[in-house]
């Protein structure tokens, strides 16, 4: 499984960025899976919130796994800010949250 560090704002370039990691994992042989560490998350936008639920569809539908791990206070805001507080449940969360 493959860790990717959010950078601190999450915006729409960012989210490019991010996307085109997973692409990359979810392209590769094997299990596709992702941990990304949202310790350092202090802006999320709408752009990454839209690339977390897409990429938790695809590795979900390819057979692999989406977990966030550590994830700030700011980051779990913007998750209840933008309706999406359920991207945190229990088979998402990997290692403590």
């Amino acid at each position: 499984m493959r860790l990717i560090q959010l950078v601190p704002r999450l915006t729409t370039d960012a989210a490019q960025t991010l996307w085109l990691e997973i692409e990359t994992e979810c392209d590769s042989p094997g299990q596709p899976g992702v941990r990304l560490n949202a310790s350092g998350v202090r802006h999320l936008g709408a752009a990454g919130l839209q690339v977390l639920l897409i990429a938790r569809a695809r590795l979900h539908r390819e057979g692999g796994r989406l977990e966030i791990e550590a994830p700030s206070d700011e980051f779990l805001a913007g998750l209840d800010h933008m309706g999406a507080p359920d991207l945190m449940t229990a088979d998402l969360i990997g290692g403590a949250a």
